[in-house]
This record gives C-alpha cells, structure tokens and sequence, in this order.
C-alpha cells in the first residue's frame, strides 16, 4: 500500500517568538490531513500546552531542545520521515539559513514561510508570505519556484475556515471588547491596555483577555488581572478562539497571524505592533481600510487606544467599512489553496 504523503512541519514556539510559527503550521496541517495527507511536526514548543494542542489532533510531534534543532541534529528525522514517501518540508521562522535550505531540499521539496524579505536569496521551492502586495516584495527565488503571495494564501486553521461562513452583525453601539496580544505578548501590553481601558466610561463594558500558550508568567498576568474583574475576564487562548472573536464587537490585537483570523471572521479590529515583523502586516492593513490601529506603544498609549476604541465603539458604519475590507481580503481559505498549490493541483 502507497503511503498518503507527508508534510513535515518545522517550526519553534518560544516566550520570545511567540507561537504564531507553530499554529499558521498547523492550518497546513489541518488542510493537508483535509486533502488526504499526513502531516508531522518537528521543533521546540516551550511549555506543554502547545505540543499537547498538536497531539490532542493526532498529530505526530518530535520536541527537541533548541539545542538540537542545528539541521545535522534533525538531518536523520527527516530522511527517515520522508524516506520512500511523497514528501514536503515546511520551514517557518527567522533562522532556517540558505545553507540550511539547501540540506532540507536534498531531503524533499521545501516550503518556505516568510514575513519580510530578510535573506538576499531563497533556496525554496515554494515560498508563501500572505502579506499584502508580497508579489513585490523582490523575492530572488530560484527557477521554478512556486511564489504564493497574498491575504488569499494566509493559513487560517480550520476553526476559524468553518466559523467564517457565518455572516458577522454590527451592534450599534460596540460593549463587547477582546483583547489578544500574541501568543506570549513579550512587550507586556496586555496589563497596559486593560489598565487603560478600566477608564472607560460606562458600566456596561465586557472585555475578555486572551492570554496566548507561550506567555512568560500566566497565572502572574491572571492574578493581576483579578482587581479588574468582573467587567474583565481571562481566558487561556485554544480552540475556543474562534467564539470568542465571534462574540466580540471590537477586537484589539497584535498585528502578527492573528490579525488575518479577525479579518476572515469580519471582527472590526485595532492593530498594535508588538514586534518588528509585524509591521508589514500591520501597515498593508491600515492601508486597505481593513484595521485600524496603533504604531507607538510609548507613554501616551493608555490615551490613545482607549480614545480608539471609545471613538470605532460609538460608530458602526466605521466598524463595518472595516470588516467589509477585511473580509474581501482574507476568506480564510488560503491554507487550502497553498495544499493544493503543493500537491500540483490549482490553488
């Protein structure tokens, strides 16, 4: 019997990077097992939560130290991974050099996710970067590459693929806030925006703080959080997430991989870049009229992001301009065109 071909996943969660990496791997996961496939990941995911979300889907995982993660320490895991099967390698992050792409292409084909042009020349055959306008970004790739650029090939998992059929309603007056700053929020921006948001005026505010898998002191951040209860509730970012950006009328988030499961889900948004490779996303965003948001995250940041959302909560037209733009953006279908770009078939 021919094995059903494979997708080995090669991406690491830290506090520092986040877990954004891992779970845009895992909508290629999911649409891969979709169309017939299996799929494996290989990396380091700091915590437990994350390998355990992986495993809970059936999905194979080999966790390293980020020690062992140099390509002569996975070198034989992916030969025997791939050995006498239909085989592609995804590499998503900052640290897969050319010499690295290179030696994981002797292997199988390799699938390149990129945020920003940071390396002179790829050495893929197949490079996607969902970032609006990524078509001009000046990639140097090698002939025959497969170039997949564009909101229309941002991975958005599953959840989020099947709660997007659904037709978003516009409340006249915004109440219902949720807050995201990534997966490990390493500029400690979600303390900050609650605090200001405290100030709104009203009683009849909700707010939910999602609080991503890699975050540096959790239940540090749940217990500051405590005095702001009950308008203010806490909960542990997973597969709910789709509800709750359902639920919410505005949402405030990082301008990372998040922001494109808010477009698809038609939720009126404001942006904040919590990191540099952010600000692409962030900026094309703004641009189409599909967000709105933040740039400075100094000292005047409590004022002007509750001015923001008191001033999009009281307009629903604004809110809704929005989520008409974003949504013509992202359908959420682009982890299954980048599939079926992969398996030879058109996206």
């Amino acid at each position: 019997m021919i094995p059903p071909p494979l997708l080995i996943l090669r991406a690491d969660a830290t506090p520092s990077i986040g877990s954004g990496h891992v779970l845009r791997c895992l909508a290629l996961a999911q649409a891969w097992e979709d169309d017939g496939g299996e799929a494996v990941f290989v990396g380091h995911f700091s915590g437990e939560a994350l390998a355990q979300r992986l495993a809970k889907e059936g999905f194979d995982v080999h966790a390293s130290p980020p020690h062992l993660l140099g390509f002569a320490d996975i070198a034989p895991i992916l030969k025997e991974l791939a050995s006498g099967r239909d085989t592609w390698i995804t590499l998503d992050g900052y640290n897969f050099s050319l010499d690295y792409q290179e030696e994981a292409a002797r292997i199988a084909p390799v699938l390149l996710i990129d945020d920003y042009v940071h390396q002179s020349v790829y050495h893929a055959d197949a490079l996607l970067n969902s970032s609006i306008g990524a078509e001009n970004f000046g990639y140097d790739l090698r002939p025959g590459a497969i170039g997949l650029f564009g909101p229309k090939y941002a991975p958005i998992r599953r959840e989020f693929r099947l709660a997007a059929q659904a037709d978003a309603e516009v409340a006249s007056q915004a109440r219902r806030v949720l807050l995201s700053f990534g997966g490990s929020d390493p500029s400690g921006l979600t303390i900050r925006a609650v605090e200001a948001l405290s100030l709104l005026p009203g009683d009849d505010w909700q707010f939910v703080v999602a609080i991503g898998p890699n975050h540096s002191d959790p239940e540090g951040l749940t217990s500051s959080l405590e005095r702001f209860a009950p308008r203010f509730e806490c909960r542990r970012l997973g597969v709910e997430m789709p509800q709750l950006m359902a639920w919410a009328d505005i949402a405030v988030s990082a301008a990372g991989s998040t922001s494109w499961e808010l477009a698809c889900l038609g939720v009126a948004s404001i942006l904040v870049v919590t990191v540099p490779n952010q600000e692409i996303i962030f900026h094309g965003l703004l641009a189409a009229g599909a967000a709105e948001g933040l740039t400075y995250t100094g000292p005047s940041f409590e004022v002007e992001i509750r001015e923001l959302v008191l001033s999009l909560a009281s307009d629903s037209r604004r809110r809704m301009r929005l989520i008409n733009r974003a949504r013509t953006l992202c359908d959420g279908q682009g982890a299954v065109r980048v599939v079926r770009a992969l398996r030879g078939r058109r996206p």
